[in-house]
């Protein structure tokens, strides 16, 4: 499985970068399109200086999020970008540049005619996932190149302000400042979930991932299951309208060793850093995607409350960033039950 991200204006235009209307006719443009190589140097320059200035969105740090969670799932990813700005760069993550990248203002020069990626000779397999997330057919053949991957089996998305009727794929419509996120693609990742009795005499869905060289596990136990107070959960369900809590599942993670220590939310050697508390959010909010996706009860909620107070701020990070609320409809609920011995209590449905 591969995750690709083509981008083009409509990504950096969330940092004020100019789109392709704006630059078509702009002396400055014009004369990079038409100097010869000798003259060109002066206006590559000159145009890096603009682009250099400019500071990355929100959708930008979103994508170098996505580059570091597929790393710490072994999921191969790759960013080709029609941009020359480093808008990427300065966001944490990395990209192909097709025409050259500020950075080095003579990549301007000696990618302006011939591509340094040439997108439509790119070979493609059937579980590739490819989002385009503000990419327009000016300049780029747009429909080819599509038609190419939905050939080879790929799943192709579509981020842009206008639906295109010639294009095969999903077609997500607005500005990718609201539409966009790392839990949005993480949600068409299929990853795998397990299951095991870990010797309290049923099973227990789960996964196992990597977090900077430390092993967690994520479970997901039913209600008749659930160490959750039975008013907990019936406080979530009708605040979310749920009338369903047979299918209500518990959420909860821990370092894998503690597992086999019987030391059961033992705190890791190492405090994660504020990155890695993001890639480990995104994964968890992952995992939990991929179960709904592939239980044959549907869940109807799922709940999770902190094992101690101190993660709080973690979980209301996570469950009030964008992307989950692209994905899910959240609640913090009132824990009366909390007296030290444990943390927030979090309750969440998938949006219809």
């Amino acid at each position: 499985m591969r995750i690709v991200l083509i981008s083009g204006a409509g990504l950096s235009s969330t940092s004020g970068a100019p789109v392709y209307n704006d630059i078509s006719h702009h002396p400055l443009y014009e004369a990079f399109n038409n100097l010869d190589n000798d003259e060109v140097e002066v206006v590559a320059n000159q145009i890096a200086d603009k682009f250099l200035s400019l500071s990355p969105s929100k959708v930008h740090r979103e994508c170098a999020l996505i580059e570091s969670v597929c790393n710490q799932l072994d999921i191969e990813f790759c960013h080709y970008t029609l941009n020359v700005d480093a808008l990427i760069e300065k966001a944490g993550g990395s990209a192909q540049h097709v025409y050259g990248n500020v950075q080095a203002p003579s990549s301007l020069v000696k990618f302006r005619s011939i591509p340094q990626v040439d997108l439509s000779t790119l070979n493609w397999e059937p579980d590739d996932i490819v989002f385009f997330l503000g990419v327009s057919e000016q300049g780029l053949p747009l429909a080819y190149i599509t038609s190419c991957i939905d050939s080879a089996g790929g799943s192709i998305f579509f981020y842009n302000l206008q639906h295109n009727d010639e294009l095969v794929g999903h077609q997500i419509v607005g500005d990718l400042s609201h539409t966009f996120s790392c839990a949005e693609v993480l949600r068409h990742i299929p990853l795998p979930i397990s299951v095991a009795d870990f010797g309290i005499g049923t099973d227990v869905e789960f996964a196992e991932f990597s977090i900077g060289g430390t092993d967690y596990t994520i479970f997901f136990t039913g209600y008749e299951n659930s160490t959750v107070n039975p008013d907990m959960i019936a406080s979530g369900a009708e605040k979310l309208d749920v009338d369903d809590v047979n299918r209500v599942f518990e959420v909860k993670f821990d370092v894998s060793q503690n597992i086999g220590n019987n030391t059961a939310y033992k705190r890791p050697k190492r405090n994660l850093s504020f990155k890695e508390l993001n890639v480990l959010g995104q994964i968890l909010m992952a995992y939990i995607y991929s179960h709904y996706a592939c239980s044959e009860v549907k869940p109807s909620m799922y709940v999770a409350e902190a094992s101690y107070p101190e993660l709080n701020a973690f979980y209301r990070r996570l469950a009030n960033c964008h992307g989950v609320g692209l994905l899910w409809v959240h609640r913090l609920i009132n824990n009366p039950h909390q007296q030290r011995i444990s943390g927030d209590f979090h309750a969440f449905k998938p949006t219809s």
